[in-house]
């Protein structure tokens, strides 16, 4: 048989979540075990919108690293397929991707929670403060 026979493996993405204006690389691996060079065109969607394709040349009996970008320009929750003629349709996952604005203003209030410092606290300080006293008021 003279022709080619694609497989895909190793499916990733570089993150399930991502902010608004970051790049999103959906990696795979693609095999030939055909004995002819395979021509496909790769195609990153999210229900019928095309996000990214590539055009990617597989010599026979090869396996071919494949990457394809895309940078998020809204927010919100994306299902991703990576499709082809030969490949089918291959799931990718769920991405979330959020605004930096309300992201950054979460993080500094996070950040604010962050720098409490542990302790006995203002009653702990307050028995402290008294039982020195009592202490020193002995000592008289």
């Amino acid at each position: 048989d003279n022709s080619s026979a694609l497989r895909s493996s190793s499916l990733s993405v570089s993150s399930a979540r991502l902010q608004v204006g970051e790049l999103l690389t959906i990696s795979l691996e693609v095999a030939n075990s055909g004995t002819k060079t395979a021509e496909e065109t790769l195609v990153v969607r999210t229900g019928d919108r095309q996000l990214a394709s590539k055009q990617v040349s597989i010599p026979p009996k090869t396996t071919r690293e494949v990457a394809l970008t895309y940078e998020f320009a809204t927010p919100g929750e994306y299902e991703l397929a990576v499709d082809s003629e030969l490949l089918g349709s291959l799931p990718a996952g769920t991405v979330t991707v959020t605004d930096s604005d309300t992201t950054d203003s979460r993080r500094a209030d996070d950040d604010t929670t962050d720098e409490s410092v542990p302790g006995f606290g203002l009653l702990g300080a307050a028995v402290a403060v008294y039982s020195l006293a009592i202490l020193l008021g002995r000592r008289t």
